[in-house]
């Protein structure tokens, strides 16, 4: 019997998986069955776990959640540890990146799991669930190729771009690289063979190049005396970012503002399309428009003012 699951743990795991099922005892007593309050140990070939729910899907839905919680204080134990590692690329993922591996969404695959006992006492259903170790490495393998295949591609793709579209690219790929730290260790802890010097050197060289790339961008804004709430924003923004601005600077920022205007019997709405274009070269590389509305019940201009103050820079 098949079955997929779909449901978020701690820093939001998905599993997917398979089950059959064996050995379904019907107790009416209050006497929890021995692998319950004794559940089985993980070993060379198999991860268990116990767990209780109203229902037999919630039931295994724990009891995977049970598996993922043993994995997941398994690598914060290593994480803490590998801060004292001699190797470099070690040193600088714990340094940099200890604090992003239980915010970062993980995604975990546990296929062709084995529902291995089940209880019910008529009030909560009781499993054990067991998966299977190999299925779980390969999985987890095959995932991180696959990223690792696709940042040397869009790296690749790079070559031709201007300056700030790079940074924006390594950023993202930086992001996407360290939501799978996590997998990465599960893997390592799994497999002591897997050898994970590429994901890391990749980690490193995403987070260097955007750094290097930041540092090759500065901006100044055509027409901010026009526009000097709106530029005030994007200024701070950008230097939140780490960016800078100056009178020279390599990139121009240009605004422009569509405003249509109503009376609706004493409401005066203002309805303002703002474009923000990114200009590199005499090129416009990135654009960006936002829709913003204001409402005032004393006239056209304040509805206006409204409108550019509702206004929220935060393109990513």
């Amino acid at each position: 019997m098949k079955k997929n699951f779909l449901f978020i743990i701690f820093a939001s795991f998905l599993f997917i998986a398979c089950s059959s099922k064996e050995n379904i005892e019907l107790k009416t007593n209050n006497n929890l069955p021995s692998w319950y309050v004794k559940p089985s140990a993980n070993n060379s070939l198999y991860l268990y776990g116990v767990a209780e729910g109203e229902n037999l899907d919630k039931a295994i839905k724990s009891a995977l959640i049970s598996i993922s919680s043993k994995l997941s204080l398994s690598i914060k134990s290593n994480s803490t540890l590998e801060k004292k590692s001699t190797f470099k690329y070690r040193e600088y993922i714990s340094k940099e990146y200890i604090e992003n591996i239980n915010s970062s969404t993980q995604e975990l695959i546990f296929q062709d799991y084995k529902v291995k006992n089940i209880y019910n006492n008529y009030k909560n259903v009781f499993v054990e669930v067991e998966i299977k170790k190999s299925n779980l490495i390969e999985t987890l393998k095959t995932q991180i190729k696959q990223l690792i295949s696709n940042y040397y591609i869009k790296k690749s793709s790079l070559k031709n771009k201007d300056p700030y579209s790079k940074y924006l690219s390594y950023k993202k790929a930086n992001k996407n690289l360290t939501k799978y730290i996590n997998k990465v260790q599960i893997l390592k802890t799994l497999d002591s063979s897997y050898k994970e010097e590429t994901f890391y050197k990749i980690l490193k060289e995403s987070k260097i190049k955007q750094e290097e790339f930041k540092n090759k961008t500065s901006f100044y804004i055509e027409n901010e005396g026009s526009y000097p709430l709106i530029s005030s924003k994007i200024k701070s923004f950008l230097t939140k970012e780490g960016f800078i601005f100056k009178k020279n600077g390599n990139y121009k920022i240009k605004i422009d503002s569509f405003l249509q205007t109503k009376d609706a019997r004493g409401i005066f709405i203002a309805e303002n399309s703002i474009t923000i274009g990114f200009i590199y070269r005499n090129r416009t590389i990135k654009s960006y428009t936002s829709i913003t509305k204001g409402i005032s019940s004393n006239s056209i201009k304040d509805s206006v003012d409204k409108s550019f103050q509702n206004f929220d820079y935060n393109f990513k």
